[in-house]
């Protein structure tokens, strides 16, 4: 997380600086990321592939859920 949290940082610096050279990267790697993740759901998710367990894909979603909550509950504290 400590990584995902500089990248947003310098995307956001550079957003505000209007340096589109400097946002591409940051936003390239959170891209990548939510991609390489939604991957990871749909396989292992999926009643197709080879080692299919319910409970990788339940685990996946319960992380972004949780995720999701605590955003939430800090958006309201402000």
């Amino acid at each position: 997380m400590d990584s995902r949290d500089r990248h947003k940082a310098a995307l956001e610096k550079a957003n505000e600086e209007g340096d589109d050279a400097e946002a591409f990267p940051p936003r390239s790697v959170a891209v990548r990321r939510k991609i390489l993740m939604n991957s990871f759901y749909g396989v292992f998710a999926s009643n197709f592939y080879r080692f299919t367990h319910p409970s990788p894909g339940a685990s996946i979603t319960e992380w972004a859920r949780h995720n999701i909550k605590e955003i939430i509950s800090k958006v309201e504290e402000r």
